[in-house]
């Protein structure tokens, strides 16, 4: 799964973020191919494109827009603050791409002659649901999606093992030249013997 990402949110927590709502929506997280995050001007936007694998969601930077009224997702709804939303909007475009990869998710009511779509009335009871299951595990959730990932330091290569290792390749190179030379040279003399006997076969014996 490839990411863009303008927003403050950190690549690493929105992809275990996207992971987990995949997992509570029972969807293959190799399902989504491309998610794109950014800031919007408008206090939450999205979109995706389930036949490509692609979701975009958008959230406001401004805190004070929050509580923000959800009722058009779930019946007296409202997102508390920024992170809800962030779950509530990526947890709906991923439900959009299940179904189109998940049997058991599609409705007919929108699939385009394809049978292949998802109601947004099913689509927002699934987004409801996955928010409610956050919210009752916000701070442990929170701290593990928070988790800096640990990067191997890379073993330090000095010159001389540079070199050395050059050497390697170069004499293995060289080798297999070696060989395919040898063969080539045996097959050049296999044809000459073939020839200087042809030859002397032509000529009379004087």
């Amino acid at each position: 799964m490839k990411i863009k990402n303008s927003t403050a949110w950190n690549d690493w927590m929105l992809r275990r973020m996207i992971s987990w709502c995949c997992k509570e929506l029972d969807m293959p997280i190799r399902a989504v191919r491309l998610a794109v995050f950014r800031n919007s001007r408008s206090t939450w936007g999205g979109c995706a494109r389930g036949w490509r694998g692609q979701i975009s969601v958008c959230v406001t930077t401004n805190e004070a827009e929050f509580p923000a009224n959800a009722s058009t997702h779930g019946n007296g709804e409202r997102f508390i603050d920024r992170m809800e939303c962030l779950v509530a909007v990526t947890a709906h475009e991923l439900y959009h791409v299940a179904a189109h990869c998940v049997t058991d998710h599609r409705q007919r009511t929108r699939g385009y002659g394809m049978g292949q779509g998802s109601s947004e009335r099913v689509t927002c009871a699934q987004e409801i649901r996955v928010l409610n299951l956050f919210r009752q595990s916000r701070e442990p959730l929170l701290a593990e999606w928070n988790i800096t990932p640990e990067r191997a330091a890379k073993p330090q290569i000095t010159i001389v093992d540079k070199r050395k290792a050059k050497a390697i390749a170069d004499l293995e190179k060289w080798e297999r030249k070696l060989k395919l030379a040898k063969t080539k040279v045996a097959k050049m003399k296999r044809r000459v013997k073939y020839y200087s006997r042809a030859e002397n076969i032509s000529q009379p014996n004087s």
